[in-house]
């Protein structure tokens, strides 16, 4: 496996995660702080990093086999943008990186998120992200948790962009809601399916690889989504044709400067803003559907 690092200006760092998702890379990490933090993401959750660095400059880290590094390069034509350096990495330490950093998170009293290799209880939402995102250590996902834990969302839940499944897997656990679990990257299916099986909930949390836009409309009580502010906004015409009246959606992902342009794509779809949340540069949303 080759790592090809893109090292940019910060001013650019919106429009080089764009075009990364736009070209179909999927998984990629972001270092930033004079490269003391890492934080991988893939796209369904499109969480950015924080903006508190005092660097100019961020740098991206794609993870290609050797075959498909010149593809990318000219598919992303960002060569007179960014610094490219390229080496070779064995694979197995990028898939372990992950337990470096994700220890347990006390969401609540009733909902605890553990990785597998801690102790854990079976009323823990266990999880093993690999290479997807998705631990709650993230400010939008933890906000996403705090909200499920508050609502207790029941009856059909629409989760998209559900990563390692963390979302889904923690509404199932604390009700008996039924979710649907939309997901493009492949390498985060297989770890939401893994998920799923770790936690016991494969009757309730349906891990569906595909984007939610090119199936049959079906109606769900709640909506929940912790991805790209821009893709938020882009998607809403769609969440309100599949949620019911006075159904809850709860959405992150959104980084502070871009909450005003979420906040406008729910009104203009008939959701009521209910309540928000901020934490360390980021925003979560919670509506109900007006429709």
């Amino acid at each position: 496996m080759i790592e090809v690092s893109l090292k940019v200006n910060r001013n650019l760092e919106d429009e080089i995660t764009t075009k990364l998702i736009m070209f179909g890379i999927t998984s990629f990490e972001v270092i930033d702080d004079n490269l003391s933090d890492s934080l991988k993401i893939s796209e369904k959750n499109w969480d950015y990093i924080d903006k508190k660095e005092k660097t100019d400059f961020v740098i991206f880290k794609v993870y290609l086999e050797d075959d498909e590094v010149q593809k990318f390069l000219e598919d992303i034509d960002v060569e007179s943008e960014c610094e490219i350096s390229k080496k070779s990495i064995e694979e197995k330490d990028y898939e372990n990186d992950w337990k470096n950093y994700f220890h347990t998170i006390d969401v609540s009293k009733d909902l605890k998120v553990v990785p597998l290799w801690e102790e854990h209880t079976e009323s823990d939402v266990v999880i093993n992200p690999g290479m997807a995102f998705g631990t709650g250590s993230h400010e939008t996902t933890y906000m996403c948790l705090k909200e499920i834990d508050k609502y207790r969302p029941d009856g059909k839940i629409l989760d998209v962009g559900t990563g390692s499944g963390i979302l889904a897997i923690s509404a199932a656990k604390l009700s008996s809601a039924v979710v649907d679990a939309y997901e493009i990257d492949a390498l985060a299916i297989k770890s939401a399916n893994q998920n799923v099986k770790l936690n016991n909930v494969e009757g309730k949390v349906n891990i569906i690889h595909g984007d939610f836009r090119d199936y049959d409309i079906k109606i769900y009580d709640t909506i929940i989504s912790n991805i790209y502010a821009e893709t938020l906004c882009e998607m809403m015409p769609e969440f309100s044709k599949r949620i019911k009246s006075q159904g809850l959606i709860i959405l992150s992902g959104i980084v502070n400067e871009k909450e005003d342009m979420v906040r406008d794509a729910l009104q203009k779809n008939k959701f009521e803003i209910v309540s928000s949340n901020k934490q360390n540069g980021w925003s979560e949303i919670t509506g109900r559907f007006n429709g």
